[in-house]
């Protein structure tokens, strides 16, 4: 019992903005402050998140991830973890499910993961509609769920870490995203040929350079849709796109909806 009282949830001290709140699910967007820390606790029912804005680290036993904007993670009930929050705190679309909802599921949530790739976050958007919608527990939420969590789309975990010469180009790209330098730049700065940054690079994050850059604009173009009221056209060059339509073909060809009607879905 006593283990039991140590790892219940902490009293959130966070602002939420509650979607849906129902006897199967709640759905809130959450707001995290800056440096906010989470000791280690359990939740009786499943989780979902999705990062919308910030950074946020979470330990599951021995693992460790950090994940950014647009990034998405699955817990199943009892999973101890615990939080840390980036200096700039944090935002995430949050779905607490309860006990047994996942019941007779054959995709039901097994393992903690986080996945960082822009469809799951793509995929996770369908639960905002449905938590919006009334009668959110419906056959919308039910298809958005089977396509998030499914068992055999699960990535394998990672047993290669990156050097620290890729990881160093890795965090440039991050930096830099509104106007990254090429890649013969980050090559030389690396002090390796451009060809073995291409193939490294997608080795250890399954895409190219270029791609992955796409993928930080579009994430930070997200981060401004879910948090301010700036102008489509200001968020686009803002995140590295060359204007609005630009941002707009790309936003939608990622994310399956144009950004305004991201926007619209995360609205209070």
């Amino acid at each position: 019992m006593a283990l039991v009282e140590e790892v219940r949830p902490p009293p959130l001290a966070v602002p939420v903005r509650s979607l849906h709140s129902g006897p199967d699910y709640a759905a809130a967007l959450c707001d995290y402050p800056p440096g906010y820390a989470m000791p280690p606790h359990a939740h009786d029912g499943a989780g979902l998140s999705v990062v919308l804005v910030g950074r946020v680290w979470e330990r599951v036993g021995r693992g460790e991830e950090t994940a950014g904007p647009l990034s998405v993670v699955v817990k199943p009930a009892g999973a101890v973890h615990e939080n840390r929050f980036g200096p700039e705190g944090a935002r995430l679309l949050a779905f607490d499910f309860a006990p047994g909802f996942f019941d007779g599921f054959d995709g039901a949530p097994s393992r903690w993961r986080w996945r960082h790739g822009d469809r799951d976050a793509r995929r996770a958007l369908p639960l905002c509609h449905a938590a919006r919608a009334e009668g959110g527990a419906g056959r919308a939420l039910a298809d958005a769920l089977a396509l998030l969590i499914s068992p055999a789309e699960e990535a394998p975990p990672r047993t290669e870490s990156p050097p620290r010469w890729l990881r160093d180009v890795h965090d440039r790209l991050h930096d830099e995203t509104a106007d990254p330098p090429a890649v013969s730049v980050l090559a030389a700065g690396a002090g390796v040929h451009r060809v073995t940054l291409a193939r490294a690079f997608r080795r250890h994050y399954g895409c190219s350079v270029t791609g992955y850059l796409q993928r930080l604009r579009v994430r930070r173009a997200a981060a401004a849709l879910a948090t301010t009221d700036t102008p489509l056209a200001a968020v686009a060059l803002d995140a590295g796109f060359a204007d609005q339509p630009h941002l707009t073909r790309t936003f939608r060809n990622a994310m399956g909806v144009t950004p305004g009607a991201f926007r619209a879905a995360l609205a209070a």
